[in-house]
């Protein structure tokens, strides 16, 4: 896989996720933020025509992950959990948790498909 974060990255990021299928009934646009200068933000969109990838979102999502650059690179390289940088401060979990913690398990399998695990 590329290095995290760059245009050949997304593209990979894009391409599994195009094929990616998705549970039946989910339907989720979960956004992550990496904080810096300039700021990335992008989201993927699950519904039932499988996985979207978007780098350049304008609609709200129904999750949004934050984190800075240093904290998802280690998340990344399995350093640190997310779980671990939540407790921590470092990952900030906004929006619908309800949906979030509804979608954990379609999420989670997701995952490894995407590259992302």
């Amino acid at each position: 896989m590329s290095d995290f974060l760059t245009d050949a990255w997304f593209a990979e990021i894009a391409d599994r996720a195009a094929s990616a299928s998705v549970p039946e009934g989910v339907a989720l646009t979960v956004e992550q933020v990496v904080e810096g200068d300039p700021a990335i933000r992008w989201q993927l969109r699950l519904g039932p025509d499988g996985v979207e990838l978007d780098r350049d979102p304008s609609t709200d999502p129904d999750i949004r992950i934050t984190t800075d650059r240093e904290t998802a690179t280690e998340i990344r390289a399995g350093n640190v959990s997310a779980q671990r940088a939540f407790l921590g401060g470092q990952l900030q979990i906004g929006g619908d948790i309800q949906a979030l913690m509804a979608n954990r398990e379609a999420l989670a399998a997701l995952a490894p498909a995407l590259g992302l695990a």
